[in-house]
């Protein structure tokens, strides 16, 4: 059976929005959801 996800990339976008996008996925009957182990790696200083 097939199983479809949806990846959220912390490098490139902010904690807040990869939840709301991962939610929403799953609403619309996505199987599972990836969120890449990288660390955001720009700073506003």
């Amino acid at each position: 059976m097939t199983a479809l996800g949806y990846v959220v990339l912390s490098e490139e976008h902010p904690p807040e929005s990869m939840v709301s996008d991962l939610d929403k996925a799953e609403s619309r009957g996505f199987d599972f959801g990836m969120v890449s182990d990288h660390f955001h790696p720009w700073t506003t200083t």
